[in-house]
């Protein structure tokens, strides 16, 4: 039985049922508090298990194609390590291996663009071919990596990464072998559309980037 509160003290009862201190979360129905997920941590030796055996399938490869296709594989040393990394890194928690995607990308780009130079002769494809490793290679790591860890925003950012870096490797190969014929002849009067065919690739990139903004403004 418990003591009445005298009518003239001004104090107001307890409220019934459990009493609940100051700073403590109410219990949900069937009693204790839900348990809180633990946050996902990196794993070193996963990765590099991953890194090693990706370098050691690729080195093999490396073999096979030297001995019985017989195509120059020296760049194969820059590309291995490359992809390596890439793809160590999507056993890295979101957002945390970008910073080696990013990197892996571009040293694997670096070294399949000299590869195919190296089989054709043609290095001074260099003054358009940079479009590839960057601003093309880092998109594709953020498309990658967003795609395993289903991050679109990432994803996003690394599709218009991505199609920025072949528009401007197309873009620079149309001007540097169309126009200019720098490793061979240019096309005919090609010289005289070239105004025209770079305001219709500015006004694209306006338009895409407009509607891009739209969208995360509306988001």
């Amino acid at each position: 039985m418990t003591n009445p509160v005298p009518p003239d003290s001004g104090a107001t009862p307890p409220p019934p049922g459990p009493t609940w201190y100051a700073g403590q979360a109410a219990a949900p129905a069937g009693g204790g508090l839900p348990p809180t997920p633990a946050p996902r941590e990196a794993r070193p030796g996963l990765v590099a298990g991953v890194i090693l055996v990706v370098a050691g399938g690729a080195i093999l490869l490396e073999r096979v194609l030297q001995q019985y296709v017989g195509v120059p594989t020296w760049p194969a040393w820059i590309v291995i390590p490359g992809i390596a990394m890439l793809v160590g890194s999507l056993f890295i928690p979101p957002r945390g291996g970008l910073g080696l995607a990013v990197p892996g990308a571009i040293i694997a780009s670096v070294g399949l663009v000299l590869w195919v130079q190296d089989v054709t002769g043609l290095y001074s494809t260099w003054a358009y071919a940079w479009a590839l490793v960057a601003p093309t290679a880092p998109g594709v790591a953020m498309l990658l990596y967003g795609a395993v860890h289903r991050d679109g925003d990432l994803v996003g950012d690394g599709l218009r990464s991505t199609l920025t870096g072949v528009a401007l490797f197309a873009g620079f190969a149309f001007f540097f072998e169309g126009v200019i014929g720098l490793n061979g002849h240019p096309l005919g009067r090609l010289d005289e559309i070239l105004p025209y065919a770079l305001i219709g690739l500015g006004a694209l990139f306006v338009v895409v980037s407009l509607l891009g903004g739209k969208r995360s403004r509306d988001r």
